[in-house]
C-alpha cells in the first residue's frame, strides 16, 4: 500500500493516476483488477511505466535507490556503501532530463501565452502581387549569441553585428524577391547559438563561444523575428512561419514557435507551424516543401522520412523540394523522389569550425516557386552585399 502511495507522486497521466489509485484502494493489482474492472496486464504496464519514471528521479527501493531528485532532472547513476548488508552512504549523480525539461517548459508557455499582447495590423506597401508565386525565405544556422573573432575565423560576430546583419539581410531579400502573394519564412534551426543559462550544446554539453547571456539573447531573438515577419507582411498578402528545432536550440525553438503562434493568432494573414515534430511540411499548389534542420537526417536520407510523414501532400505534388542546414555549406542532391538542398549560412564560423577547416561562402537565398511549375527563380544575397 505504501509503495503505491509513493508511486502516485510520479504518475504523469490521468490513466496512470487512475490505475495507482485503484491499487491503493483495493490493496493490490489483482484486487484492483477484479473489483474495478480494469485489465490486469494493462494495469501492470502502466505501473511499470510509473516505476521507470520514479527510478529516473531516484526512487527504486528494490535497487536500493531512495534519494530522489527534483522534477526536470534525472538520475545519472548511484553508488551505495553497504555495511553488514545495510546501506550506510549513497552518492547520487544527476543530469538534466531534457524531455521532461521541455515538457515542463510547455506547461509554463501555455500559462504565459494567455498574457502575450497580440500583433497589430501591418499595411501592405507592395502592389500587384501574384497569387501563383510563393517566396521562400530560408534562414539557416544564424547562431545569434555566438562570439567569433575575425582573427581566427572567417568573420567577426557578436550580438551587435548579428542584429545589424539580420535586419540588412531581410531588407535585401525582400527587395530582391518577386511580387509573390505568399511568403514562407523558414528559420530552419540554430537561430540561437545556445539554449539555456549555460553556453553549451543541449545534447552533449560542449562549451560554446558566447557573446552575451541568455537573458539578453531571448528578447533579441524575439525582436528580430518580429522584424522579419513585419517586413514580409509589408510585401506579401500572407506569411507562413516555420521555426525548426536545431541541435543548438532544442528548447528555444519550442518557446519561439509558441510565442509566434500566440502573438499572431488574431492575424488572418499569418499562419504558424506549431507542431512538435523535428520535420516540417508545406503544400503550395503542385509544390511540396519539406524542412528539417539536418541534425537527425542529412541530404542522403531525409527524403524518405519526410515522404512518410507527409505522404498525402508529398505524393500529390509533382514538384518536391526539401531544405536542410546544419553543416553550414551548400549541397544540392536530386533523388528519384525530391530535390534536397542543404543551405549555407550568412553567419561566420566559430573558433571550433575554423579550427576544423569548416569554411563556406556566407550567403542566403530567396527561392521563388510557381504553384504549377515548381522552382521559378532564386535570388542570392551574399554577406558582401550587406
Amino acid at each position: 500500500m505504501a509503495d503505491f502511495k509513493k508511486l502516485l507522486e510520479y504518475a504523469k497521466t490521468e490513466k496512470q493516476r487512475e490505475v495507482i489509485n485503484a491499487c491503493i484502494e483495493f490493496g493490490s493489482v489483482n484486487g484492483a483488477s477484479k473489483k474495478s474492472g480494469l485489465n490486469r496486464s494493462t494495469m501492470r504496464r502502466h505501473i511499470d511505466i510509473v516505476k521507470s519514471q520514479a527510478a529516473k528521479q531516484g526512487h527504486s527501493p528494490e535497487h536500493g535507490m531512495v534519494h530522489t531528485v527534483p522534477d526536470g532532472f534525472a538520475i545519472k547513476g548511484t553508488s551505495t556503501l553497504y555495511k553488514d548488508g545495510e546501506p550506510v552512504i549513497q552518492w547520487v549523480k544527476t543530469n538534466v532530463d531534457q524531455e521532461r525539461q521541455i515538457e515542463l517548459m510547455n506547461i509554463v508557455i501555455e500559462e504565459f501565452k494567455k498574457d502575450i499582447p497580440k500583433s497589430q495590423p501591418v499595411a501592405i506597401i507592395r502592389k500587384d502581387l501574384d497569387s501563383k508565386l510563393c517566396n521562400l525565405f530560408p534562414i539557416m544556422d544564424f547562431h545569434l549569441g555566438m562570439y567569433s573573432d575575425a582573427g581566427e575565423t572567417n568573420g567577426a560576430w557578436n550580438m551587435e553585428i548579428a542584429e545589424k546583419v539580420f535586419m540588412q539581410l531581410i531588407d535585401e531579400m525582400v527587395e530582391r524577391c518577386p511580387k509573390a502573394e505568399l511568403a514562407v519564412f523558414n528559420e530552419n534551426g540554430d537561430f540561437l547559438h545556445f539554449d539555456s543559462m549555460k553556453a553549451v550544446t543541449p545534447g552533449h554539453g560542449h562549451l560554446l563561444d558566447a557573446s552575451c547571456r541568455y537573458p539578453e539573447l531571448v528578447p533579441a531573438a524575439i525582436r528580430l523575428m518580429k522584424y522579419a515577419i513585419k517586413r514580409l507582411l509589408e510585401t506579401h498578402e500572407k506569411v507562413h512561419i516555420i521555426c525548426a528545432e536545431g541541435n543548438h536550440n532544442e528548447a528555444s525553438s519550442v518557446w519561439m514557435r509558441n510565442f509566434l503562434a500566440c502573438y499572431y493568432e488574431d492575424d488572418a494573414r499569418v499562419t504558424v507551424d506549431n507542431s512538435k515534430r523535428k520535420y516540417y511540411g508545406f503544400k503550395f499548389g503542385n509544390v511540396f516543401l519539406g524542412f528539417h534542420h539536418g541534425h537527425k537526417k542529412g541530404v542522403a536520407n531525409v527524403t524518405e522520412v519526410i515522404a512518410g510523414m507527409f505522404r498525402e501532400w508529398f505524393f500529390s505534388c509533382v514538384y518536391r523540394y526539401i531544405h536542410t542546414g546544419h553543416l553550414h555549406h551548400k549541397h544540392i542532391k536530386e533523388n528519384i523522389l525530391a530535390t534536397v538542398e542543404q543551405h549555407n549560412t550568412i553567419a561566420p564560423g566559430d573558433a571550433h569550425s575554423a579550427g576544423g577547416g569548416y569554411l563556406s561562402e556566407r550567403s542566403a537565398t530567396v527561392i521563388t516557386y510557381h504553384s504549377e511549375f515548381g522552382e521559378w527563380g532564386r535570388f542570392p544575397v551574399t554577406f558582401d552585399m550587406l
